[in-house]
């Protein structure tokens, strides 16, 4: 029942008319010309400035955090606070959402709700309900009945992008080791991140289309935020952690992070370039420190997640410039994992869990958790790049393709229409070589 109402909450959604703007991204309904809010020149973020939306050290910085939630869900016991890779992320949505929302304001005035939620379900939606498919239809062999009923309702709380509140509701503790996993217990944070896409652009929107908020007002409102869910994260990390852990109002604050940073123009700290290149190697360290000092003795997320997310903001800060972390973040093996993050994130805890549920042996020898690693990504991949993305994407944005004017940059033609217009091309070819025999 739950899948079904998240399917046909999806297809009405994503279809129904945009009240904002027309499809594409033309300009507001209103024949007036636009006058952008107070301020509005300045939210252009750090990579419109500099003509380009793609920062390398984003995609390496990606590749710092799926490993080491890789790495920690595997239980190797030297990366033990592994799981700030999820702080890492967390960070990197609210600064990379945050930017284009800005972007769009800033050159249209609004924001498409309903576009801007279409791209996200084109981007997640595909690759994820294949996982917790095949998920499900694995576990149906792989665990007890009881298990398979808890997988289940696991499934439909993440179809619903409430994953967080259904793991908090069970109980669930996740720096705790020993207990029974859910397979899909990853998803909690998707759906945290899901939540934020929800409530974040319309805020947005409000605060500077609605509002008419200056830059410097808008600071501060996201400033009061920013205070008012950390001190939440504080208070109930000590009273309830387990709803500090999973739950959105504790954990908007890093999220917050992101986005203030990208109301900046990607500069919170403008010193010269060289303490700024410092300030992000000392970033990339204390991530990495962070890593392996944090345990599940560690009262998190608390005051200690301050550390994960101030340094994944230095890390930020300092951009892709070549004297800093970029040096290595921009490498071809990170960019490449970094690219895959998504793939790799959404595959590694089903098969780790379910696999390591089936085969006792992988507890004790390491060297089986290695060849695990190793497929779990080849295998992830695999899936994203030969069924997914040419595949189901295509098919996805068949049934819900809005966006009829591509934005700058931007492929001319949806996907599933190159992919029949290669098609029409080979009919013809072969037509003609009939002809010609």
């Amino acid at each position: 029942m739950g899948i079904a109402f998240a399917a046909l909450f999806t297809v009405w959604w994503v279809t129904k008319a945009d009240w904002s703007r027309h499809e594409g991204g033309a300009e507001p309904r209103s024949r007036q010309p636009y006058t952008p809010p107070p301020g509005a020149s300045s939210l252009v973020s750090w990579e419109a400035e500099h003509g380009t939306t793609f920062r390398p050290d984003v995609e390496g910085l990606r590749s710092v955090a799926v490993l080491l939630v890789l790495v920690y869900h595997a239980k190797f016991g030297i990366v033990s606070g592994g799981f700030i890779g999820v702080d890492v992320f967390f960070v990197l949505s609210g600064y990379l959402i945050t930017a284009l929302l800005l972007r769009e304001l800033a050159t249209t005035g609004t924001v498409s709700l309903a576009n801007f939620w279409a791209r996200r379900a084109r981007r997640l939606l595909p690759a994820s309900g294949v996982v917790l498919l095949a998920t499900l239809v694995a576990g149906r062999f792989m665990l007890d009945g009881l298990s398979q009923g808890e997988l289940a309702r696991d499934a439909i709380a993440a179809c619903l992008f409430v994953a967080n509140i259904r793991f908090w509701k069970v109980g669930t503790d996740y720096l705790s080791e020993g207990l029974r996993e859910s397979p899909l217990l990853h998803f909690w944070s998707l759906a945290v991140e899901e939540q934020f896409y929800l409530v974040w652009p319309g805020l947005l929107m409000l605060l500077v289309r609605v509002a008419r908020l200056s830059r410097r007002t808008l600071g501060a409102v996201i400033g009061v935020m920013w205070v008012v869910s950390f001190a939440a994260c504080v208070k109930l990390t000590h009273d309830s952690q387990p709803w500090a852990f999973f739950m959105l109002p504790a954990r908007a604050w890093e999220l917050l992070t992101g986005a203030a940073l990208a109301l900046a123009g990607g500069r919170l700290l403008r010193a010269n370039r060289q303490l700024v290149a410092m300030l992000g190697w000392l970033g990339l360290g204390v991530i990495l420190a962070c890593s392996v000092q944090f345990s599940q003795a560690t009262s998190f997320p608390g005051y200690a997640a301050l550390l994960p997310v101030v340094a994944t903001m230095l890390v930020l800060n300092a951009g892709p410039a070549p004297d800093g972390p970029a040096l290595i973040l921009r490498t071809k093996p990170m960019q490449w994992v970094g690219a895959r993050s998504y793939a790799i994130y959404l595959w590694h805890f089903p098969m780790l869990v379910l696999v390591g549920a089936t085969v006792a042996a992988l507890a004790v020898l390491p060297i089986l958790f290695l060849i695990q690693l190793a497929f779990i990504v080849a295998f992830g991949v695999l899936i994203d790049t030969f069924l997914v993305r040419p595949f189901l994407v295509p098919a996805f944005c068949m049934m819900f393709w809005k966006d009829k004017t591509p934005a700058a940059g931007e492929a001319t033609a949806p996907p599933h229409l190159k992919i029949k217009q290669q098609a029409a091309e080979i009919a013809r070819l072969v037509k003609g070589l009939k002809k010609a025999g």
